[in-house]
């Protein structure tokens, strides 16, 4: 899996020299997020592409226990806030976005499948499908 990402270079934490040329900020670019392939033809079922202008962390993909539901990390086309989609795996239809942070955070299913966790900066949320 290739994470969708902009054009540019991304600076890590670390010691800058205060006189070095500054990068220039990310080119936008567009791409595939989330597809559904046929394993039996290879053609793809559906895709969802976005475009992303900042750098951000893609960590979460949890499959709900039912098969039906996927949450996967969601760039932000606006902030540098990354959120947590609840993607239908039938149509690729979004269903939610749910606000994370910056430097992400976690999400999952409940064993039923009936309840989503967020887990952000050590605090929890719980939102129950209906």
């Amino acid at each position: 899996m290739i994470e969708l990402q902009p054009d540019g270079v991304q600076i890590f934490d670390g010691p800058m020299d205060p006189h070095a040329p500054r990068p220039e900020p990310p080119k936008p670019r567009a791409g595939i997020v989330v597809e559904s392939i046929s394993l039996s033809t290879g053609k793809s079922a559906w895709s969802i592409t976005q475009s992303v202008t900042n750098f951000w962390k893609a960590d979460i993909l949890e499959i709900s226990p039912n098969g039906r539901y996927a949450l996967i990390s969601w760039p932000n086309r606006r902030s540098l806030v990354v959120q947590a989609a609840l993607i239908d795996l039938r149509n690729g239809a979004t269903v939610q976005m749910f606000p994370m942070s910056a430097s992400g955070g976690q999400a999952g299913f409940t064993d039923n499948g009936d309840v989503i966790w967020i887990r952000v900066a050590g605090k929890f949320r719980f939102y129950r499908r209906s």
